[in-house]
């Protein structure tokens, strides 16, 4: 027996292998050959098989070399190397050049392959013409915002400023993901029908994908399986198929087809016989007729495709395009209603960013709106003026991808950092590796220094363990009434204070006719707290890393006023790591909206007074929030303050320059009136030192000195925002009985 038959023999007996090479795929995503290329392609002389199976279609993958373009379409060099061997199922010979896993085709019967071609007419056919892992402790849920503000750049930290410099650059985004038409199932069905790979029916059903079949039998009378052998049929079919283009493919049958001229034929009346057709394959670059089973069977189509492409050549060479998919006959929207449209989603005024976030390319408009509720003011209006209405389905679609709009405020649910981490690719990784460990870390950290700080609260009353936001802003008027939606208005502002181990909520209250919303009003808040609420007690806050508000001189400066002027033995502010600042503070801002909710189906709320009542009802067991309502009046300027008590809040006692970005912990204690201590790492045991006053030529007594309050007089609001409240005051949208207050406000008589 010879060494290929032996070969045969073992590979015959051996399990069958997977269904489908990896590299089929590959093939398919490579760009299309056109026919014009194909024409002039000549084929390695070595033909190799790499994958076989006895039981599995087409899963041969041919390595073919387009490099050469000297012969016509198909044109096959002698395989002088082939070894001729009689393959099961196939009659005549099939030349093989090489056999790499010894498993050999076992072509279908003809009921399979006919079932086959039925499923794929639905292309062929006549009809031809788209932070998870954190566990708050206690009673705690989610707010509407996240505490999070802004990531400070750290200079010596390039995974921050990779993930800054990257937001900074961002374009405006739409809301939605644009369609990727090539991803979509049907799409991809297409392109593997076209490429004759394996895919699932309309029916879920698995229709294998195309090979080699039998040629015709000896008895033919053109004898053409003396003209080609197994391995050119292969060659031609594998090139056939890889064209993945059903234009291309039919173009190829066009040009192989042509109509056989009988000299005499008798005329049959009603008869409906068919033109004649004689068919061929190009060898070497030389076209030779074949039978129309042996044409078939070698490219693997069906008549119906045969008599299709023919259709639609109408006997010529060039064959019309496929139209399926290309009419463009849907209604086209007039600009005219697109615009009105658009500069309706303008006319909301945009809701002001948590924080003023300057990371986020995104716009907020009042959370109580829906679309639909939008859609319904776009209709009502056009149908007052008269002017035609568009669909629902356009409004959405115009909102969603011209736009980039949240009905809720801006909140992070995931981690600037992790999210970059986790979609880069490997290099990128690999560059990101130790600074996203170090993130991860310190998240670790502080949850855990958080929850030793709580247990240690509820066994030792000495200890105040709380937490502080600024809740996101309250806009007022606020209500199911459209034209509130269209105009700037009040903005309300709620800074709360939660007491972790009691679960005891303080609320400070006031609204930007009274002060602003910097480092001065909290710091005035927090002093308030600790005045009224930690006399005697060892204090330990947690809030994340917003400098601007709470990272800041004018906050230790607050510290050092509190512990040297009223009885607080220390404070102890601990930062939660960027991206992961949720905690049990949430929950206030959570109650507060609901109960907002609650209030608003009975009527809307007009005035900045209405809000202390819902906000103190807004908790259901336990001790209501405690709702302290500020006036101007009560703000302390800790700006000036700061600058008074001292000079130095930058260099530590080692003569080391502070980078605040990587502070902490912050700490103040009474037995050191003139200094605050710092932590880079929650794992460090030690302290570093600053004294503020070690620049100043005389000591300052921190006790003897209290802040001057911040403001003379209430700051104005925007013009823009007076003339719209005078507005909803003038369309009495606001009741006449709230007029007089937004009179003081706007500065009318």
């Amino acid at each position: 027996m010879s060494r290929a038959k032996k070969l045969v023999k073992l590979a015959l007996d051996k399990d069958n292998i997977e269904n489908e090479d990896p590299k089929e795929s590959e093939n398919t995503s490579k760009p299309k050959k056109t026919y014009a290329e194909l024409q002039n392609c000549q084929l390695v002389p070595n033909v190799i098989l790499q994958e076989y199976s006895t039981n599995q279609p087409f899963l041969l993958d041919l390595e073919v070399d387009f490099s050469k373009y000297n012969d016509p379409i198909f044109g096959l060099e002698a395989h002088n190397n082939s070894t001729t061997l009689d393959l099961p199922g196939c009659s005549g010979n099939t030349a093989v050049s090489e056999i790499s896993n010894g498993h050999v085709v076992t072509p279908l019967d003809d009921q399979q392959a006919e079932e086959i071609n039925n499923d794929a007419a639905i292309f062929d056919s006549d009809d031809s013409i788209n932070d998870k892992d954190y566990t708050p402790s206690g009673d705690d849920s989610s707010s509407p915002e996240n505490t999070s503000s802004e990531i400070e750049v750290n200079p010596n930290n390039d995974v921050e400023k990779r993930i800054i410099a990257e937001a900074q650059d961002e374009k405006k985004k739409p809301r939605k993901i644009i369609a990727r038409p090539e991803t979509w199932k049907r799409n991809v069905k297409k392109m593997r029908v076209n490429s004759g790979l394996p895919y699932v029916s309309e029916g879920n059903r698995e229709i294998p994908g195309k090979r080699l079949k039998p040629p015709c039998t000896t008895k033919c009378r053109s004898a053409c399986t003396t003209k080609f052998t197994d391995a050119d049929r292969l060659t031609i079919h594998t090139c056939f198929w890889k064209q993945g283009d059903n234009a291309l493919q039919r173009q190829f049958v066009s040009s192989h087809m042509e109509t056989l001229k009988v000299k005499y034929r008798r005329a049959i009346e009603g008869s409906n016989r068919s033109e004649n057709l004689c068919y061929y394959l190009t060898l070497r670059g030389i076209k030779i007729q074949v039978c129309k089973t042996f044409f078939m069977n070698t490219l693997d189509i069906g008549d119906k495709f045969i008599r299709t492409t023919w259709k639609k050549s109408n006997g010529n060479a060039l064959i019309e395009r496929d139209r399926r998919g290309n009419f463009n006959k849907r209604e086209t929207i007039n600009t005219s209603i697109k615009e009105k449209i658009v500069a309706h989603i303008n006319s909301f005024e945009r809701i002001e960013s948590h924080y003023l976030r300057a990371q986020t390319t995104r716009e907020y408009i009042d959370g109580s709106l829906t679309i639909a509720q939008m859609y319904r003011y776009y209709k009502s209006e056009q149908e007052a003026e008269g002017l035609p209405v568009a669909k629902k389905c356009t409004y959405e679609h115009i909102f969603k991808t011209q736009f980039n709009i949240s009905f809720f405020q801006p909140k992070k649910d995931q981690c600037a950092i992790c999210e970059t981490f986790k979609n880069s690719d490997t290099d990128e990784r690999l560059s990101l590796q130790k600074g996203y460990e170090r993130h991860i870390n310190n998240k670790i950290k502080s949850r855990e220094e958080k929850a030793r700080d709580v247990e240690k609260g509820k066994q030792d009353s000495s200890f105040k363990i709380a937490c502080f936001d600024l809740q996101a802003v309250l806009p007022t008027p606020c209500g199911d009434v459209s034209t509130f939606y269209y105009k700037c208005r009040l903005n309300c502002l709620n800074f709360t204070v939660f007491e972790i181990p009691s679960k005891r909520g303080f609320c400070y209250f006031w609204h930007e006719a009274i002060a602003n919303r910097g480092a001065n009003e909290i710091a005035t808040c927090i002093l308030h707290y600790l005045k009224t609420e930690c006399k005697g007690k060892d204090v330990i806050f947690y809030s994340d890393n917003c400098v601007g508000q709470n990272k800041n001189k004018m906050i230790v400066s607050m510290y050092l006023c509190a512990v040297n002027k009223f009885d607080v033995k220390s404070i102890t502010h601990k930062f939660l790591t960027v991206g992961h600042t949720q905690n049990e503070g949430d929950s206030m801002h959570a109650s507060i909206e609901r109960q907002k909710r609650r209030v608003l189906r009975s009527g809307p709320i007009y005035v900045p007074s209405q809000w202390a009542p819902i906000i103190r009802a807004a908790k259901k067991e336990g001790t209501p929030y405690i709702v302290n309502e500020l006036a101007t009046e009560d703000f302390l300027d800790f700006k000036k303050f700061s600058d008074t008590i001292g000079k130095n809040f930058s260099i530590n006692s080692k003569q080391e320059k502070v980078v605040w970005n990587e502070i902490q912990v912050l700490r103040v204690e009474k037995n050191y009136p003139t200094s605050f201590f710092y932590k880079t790492d929650f794992d460090f045991l030690e302290y570093e030192q600053i004294n503020i006053q070690e620049k100043l030529r005389r000591c300052i007594d921190i006790s003897a000195c209290y802040p001057e309050k911040a403001f003379v007089k209430a700051p104005s609001i925007s013009q823009k925002t007076k003339e719209h409240l005078a507005y909803l005051c003038a369309k009495n949208a606001i009741k006449k009985v709230y007029h007089g207050f937004y009179n003081n406000i706007i500065g009318e008589k």
